[in-house]
């Protein structure tokens, strides 16, 4: 059966007494223009995930292993965190009021909420309900189903009272936009101007009313990679909720889950003119979770992600899919592959991004492609990552050309090619004109076979990039 959850990634503040009490002090941001603006001191998180349903509902066993990757990700970008689990009324009603009177009504508190479980909406979408474990279900006992859920009216009248300068609030659900002002997100995210510090109370959904959200999340693993910088899309290290949305909505449509993702704010213009704003971080490490209640969560979630893979061949995000090794290079040393996607790059950028990155206590490069042992490799790896729904028809790779000679990235010897038919074709008037390497994958082109290459120069932009992992 399909998922209907709700994530909700509320900033508001507070933590309990058994919180991570260890937030990062953020001073403020740095404008397009250079000015220095004050955000928030201090940066709280309430995670409340919902898996273990009692009264109808369908049960959602992945959502622990979420709750945790989120806790990891959050405390990464600077959060002092508190989840709980499997919550009844009561446990969901007085966990958000206490985090909220506890860290609520600080102004300088940057406050994330998040809800992981079975969300409902009623009255053609006017009302929104979260689903605790032992609401029944309301097709088959509204009345008992209404006395038992948290609405979204009372979410939104905490909002309204909170003075914490921003909140934002995700929803992994088809949840109705009309809880909030939906907004045509710009097609270009704005740079970070003063007005950014103004109140907001910021609303993403991972898709509409009557829209099912798949049994496993891609939302999650997507706002993992978003924090991780993939969501930066103006470059300049921050990460807005305006990004955020974006990022959310091109990635999730990109997956072809039949979600439409709908970004808005509340209806109160004190509350509407802010932008919340996470700072990018690197892959978040493993951490064990603070649990409220005692579950048993896989603590070593990479090792969890590599028997998930191992069980499946589903296409899904690369944050649930670990590099896939190899271990027939000609150093005799094992190699791991992987593909990121991001918002369409330079290969510069691809690079970037690419050395950013560590597995296994290994700095990834972009890949280079050695034989043709190793490019049959990494076209298995481009059939694990992205399948065939993949439109660009190319990807980076780590290879350039430098005072006209081809080479690659990591220093491997150049002694191995596979030109697509005319290529490379070096189209301009100087030597570097194309002098940045792609490999070819999904072309359905006898011009272009899968795992053939192209050299294309600076204006050239992708939307992925292989990574490759090894001892140097």
């Amino acid at each position: 059966m399909k998922r209907q959850t709700i994530a909700i990634l509320a900033l508001m503040a507070a933590t309990l007494a058994h919180a991570d009490n260890r937030g990062l002090k953020v001073v403020g941001v740095r404008t397009s223009d250079g000015q220095d603006v004050s955000l928030y001191e201090n940066s709280y998180a309430l995670l409340v995930g919902v898996s273990d349903y009692q009264a109808g509902w369908p049960r959602l066993p992945s959502i622990p292993r979420e709750i945790a990757d989120v806790e990891a990700a959050l405390k990464a970008n600077g959060f002092s965190t508190t989840t709980i689990l499997d919550p009844d009324y009561a446990q969901l009603e007085g966990g958000f009021r206490e985090f909220i009177r506890a860290y609520g009504y600080d102004p300088g508190n940057r406050l994330l909420f998040y809800f992981a479980g079975h969300g409902w909406s009623r009255r053609g979408g006017e009302q929104g309900y979260l689903v605790p474990v032992n609401a029944p279900d309301p097709n088959k006992d509204e009345r008992g189903f209404l006395r038992k859920a948290l609405t979204m009216t009372q979410i939104l009248a905490w909002c309204k009272e909170m003075e914490a300068r921003h909140a934002l609030f995700l929803f992994d659900s088809c949840f109705s936009g009309t809880i909030f002002t939906t907004r045509s997100l710009p097609d270009h995210p704005p740079h970070i101007t003063p007005l950014i510090a103004k109140p907001v109370r910021q609303f993403i959904t991972a898709g509409d009313a009557g829209e099912e959200v798949p049994a496993k999340s891609v939302f999650t693993p997507l706002f993992i990679r978003a924090l991780q910088g993939e969501a930066d899309l103006t470059g300049d290290g921050y990460v807005t909720g305006t990004e955020l949305g974006l990022f959310l909505r091109e990635k999730a449509m990109y997956y072809q889950t039949g979600q439409t993702p709908q970004y808005g704010k509340i209806r109160d213009p004190r509350l509407d003119r802010g932008d919340f704003v996470f700072l990018k971080t690197p892959r978040p490490p493993r951490v064990e979770s603070n649990l409220s209640t005692p579950r048993a969560i896989d603590k070593q979630p990479e090792q969890q992600r590599e028997r998930e893979a191992n069980a499946s061949e589903g296409a899904g995000p690369d944050a649930v899919r670990p590099p896939v090794r190899w271990d027939l290079h000609p150093d005799g040393r094992a190699h791991f592959y992987e593909v990121v996607m991001a918002e369409q790059m330079s290969w510069q950028a691809a690079c970037a991004l690419a050395e950013s990155r560590t597995y296994r206590g290994l700095q990834g490069r972009a890949a280079s492609i050695t034989s043709k042992q190793e490019k049959d490799f990494v076209l298995s790896v481009l059939e694990r990552f992205l399948g065939r729904t993949y439109r660009d028809h190319a990807v980076w790779v780590g290879g350039t050309k430098e005072h006209g000679q081809w080479q690659w990235t990591t220093g491997e010897k150049w002694d191995y090619t596979n030109w697509a038919p005319g290529e490379p074709t070096n189209s301009g008037p100087t030597d570097r004109n194309e002098y940045l390497l792609e490999m070819h994958w999904n072309t359905s082109s006898q011009s272009y076979p899968d795992g053939t290459w192209n050299d294309h120069g600076d204006h050239c932009r992708r939307p992925a990039v292989v990574i490759e992992y090894s001892e140097r």
